[in-house]
């Protein structure tokens, strides 16, 4: 008689749990990668000349390519810049400015963490933005945010894999990053 209750008990379980996470899976996501959706979804990114896109939802403007690297042909060319925050911050002041026509005084910058989110927040993956606004986009490193670590010996960045975001990075170790600016 034990074993017949336990067994209900089990069944009664195993159809509660599928149930749950059957219910769990129509949260409206999509399981596709983000290649498949851009190609036939319309994305908020306005492309411009030399290499800049313009979200128009945000009013940001991105550089194409990782900071570092050049936007020729459609195609990012030259190795990203792949430094510590103090490293990549100080590049950044050396890098040759880039403008476009119909955005000619851009200040470029890192980007914070919200910033990055206007990007990930897509119902696609790997990685988890326009792929094809951000051709060389790296899936498999943080991107250095702008934003507040945790504390003095944390900086932040961006998965672009997932969009997972994490304030715990040592600012020693070596990640690439995107540019933003803004026109005020």
């Amino acid at each position: 008689m034990f074993n017949v209750v336990k067994g209900k008990l089990r069944a009664t379980f195993l159809i509660l749990t599928t149930t749950w996470l059957c219910a769990a899976c129509g949260d409206g996501s999509l399981d596709i990668t983000c290649t498949e959706y851009f190609k036939t979804t319309p994305s908020s990114l306005k492309t411009l000349s030399n290499g800049i896109v313009h979200d128009t939802t945000s009013n940001l403007y991105w550089y194409r390519c990782n900071a570092g690297q050049r936007y020729v042909d459609g195609k990012c060319k030259d190795d990203p810049l792949n430094l510590s925050f103090d490293a990549t911050n100080t590049a950044l002041q050396n890098l040759p400015v880039v403008s476009s026509p119909q955005a000619p005084d851009l200040d470029w910058r890192i980007p914070t963490q919200e910033e990055y989110t206007t990007l990930t927040a897509v119902p696609c993956h790997s990685p988890k933005i326009d792929v094809v606004a951000f051709p060389d986009a790296k899936s498999n490193t943080f991107y250095w945010s702008s934003s507040d670590g945790r504390n003095e010996d944390f900086a932040c960045g961006t998965r672009l894999r997932d969009g997972v975001q994490f304030c715990q990075i040592s600012p020693s170790s070596t990640n690439p990053t995107l540019l933003v600016a803004n026109v005020e």
